[in-house]
């Protein structure tokens, strides 16, 4: 099974990414991860953590973006061809001395010292036993450290509409949640929710899942970035959003 699975993110990497080593970090002018600066950046610099686990990490954007404002992180990611490009992306951008990308299943790592805050960003609905990774996510953080998740929701247009299947095929998704069965799922495993955000609309979440609209995001910047997702925030408003943005503690 851990072959099969590492094979199946390897591929997308490769393929269905085209993860490349970066030579520059992302901005809020960004829009893929317009509500990561809108949203997580904000939590986590009032957090103040010394420590940062990034599980899953893929090619490394948000581990590099934290280690350059100062924060210490480990990325962790399965595929050894996300890690290898993540390496030579912190190399390039001089953040070795703040960053360690290490290449392994999430149940097979461990640390000697523990974190003050755990990013699961889109990684939770990959996993086949959620209970245990919800166990194991406790066991790394100290005593009232954060952990943030994102996740898609089940309850999104797309899937409404039935279109998303090949989409959630494609890059792992074994499943989308529900907001309240989340929220239940986490308290339950004693990660207390302090915090829940829905986020993006249906012409967001429509750029990211139909390849064939995937190359309109990399000309959206500047002004088009504010304005279309503000566009994007009534449309999910009106119809409902795509994904959910959960900050729970441990206690």
């Amino acid at each position: 099974m851990r072959n099969n699975t590492l094979s199946i993110y390897d591929s997308y990497h490769k393929h269905f990414a085209n993860t490349a080593v970066q030579h520059k970090l992302i901005s809020d002018n960004n829009f893929t991860y317009v509500n990561f600066f809108r949203y997580i950046l904000p939590i986590i610099r009032k957090a103040k953590p010394k420590r940062i686990l990034d599980i899953g990490s893929g090619a490394g954007t948000l581990s590099l973006l934290l280690a350059s404002q100062g924060f210490n992180v480990v990325g962790i990611d399965i595929s050894m061809i996300a890690i290898q490009k993540s390496k030579l992306s912190a190399k390039y951008l001089n953040l070795q001395k703040r960053i360690d990308f290490v290449s392994c299943n999430f149940f097979d790592f461990d640390s000697i010292e523990k974190f003050d805050l755990i990013l699961c960003s889109e990684v939770i609905e990959h996993v086949i036993n959620e209970v245990k990774f919800l166990k194991k996510v406790r066991s790394l953080l100290v005593n009232n450290g954060y952990v943030i998740f994102s996740t898609p929701l089940n309850s999104a247009p797309l899937v409404k509409l039935g279109i998303t299947k090949t989409f959630d095929n494609q890059v792992g998704h074994l499943r989308r949640y529900d907001k309240n069965n989340f929220i239940y799922l986490l308290n339950s495993n004693k990660l207390y929710v302090e915090k829940v955000i829905e986020t993006e609309g249906i012409i967001r979440n429509s750029l990211f899942v139909f390849p064939i609209l995937g190359f309109i995001v990399k000309f959206i910047r500047g002004p088009l970035v504010r304005g279309l997702t503000l566009i994007d925030d009534i449309f999910g408003a009106l119809l409902g959003f795509s994904d959910l943005i959960v900050i729970a503690v441990k206690q």
